[in-house]
């Protein structure tokens, strides 16, 4: 909250209107961003866990590696994310409509 709101309302004064809309501003930001966490965070719950664990064990290895070999190792875990159950699982999810049904292989 602005030093000048806090300042002007604890002396009883009334808030400039700027003033006023920028503290709810920053109050309704910090409730935004923990909406969207939780909003990212079941999105992710609804992911193959399979594929985020090699995607994100994939992402942290290849960190510290240069592009060359980055690159290869990052096709070389698509092609195991590809190769994984629940990737035909999910592929045939989609073109049946329905909710996929993770095996974790």
């Amino acid at each position: 909250m602005p030093r000048s709101y806090v300042a002007s309302t604890s002396q009883g004064a009334m808030p400039e209107r700027d003033q006023a809309r920028e503290s709810h501003e920053v109050s309704s930001l910090s409730t935004s961003l923990e909406t969207q966490a939780r909003r990212w965070a079941e999105e992710l719950a609804q992911k193959s866990p399979i594929a985020v664990q090699i995607a994100k064990s994939a992402f942290y290895n290849a960190e510290d590696m240069d592009y060359t070999k980055q690159f290869a190792y990052m096709n070389e875990a698509f092609a195991r994310l590809c190769t994984a159950d629940d990737a035909k699982e999910g592929v045939q999810a989609f073109f049946e409509k329905r909710k996929p049904v993770w095996k974790e292989k």
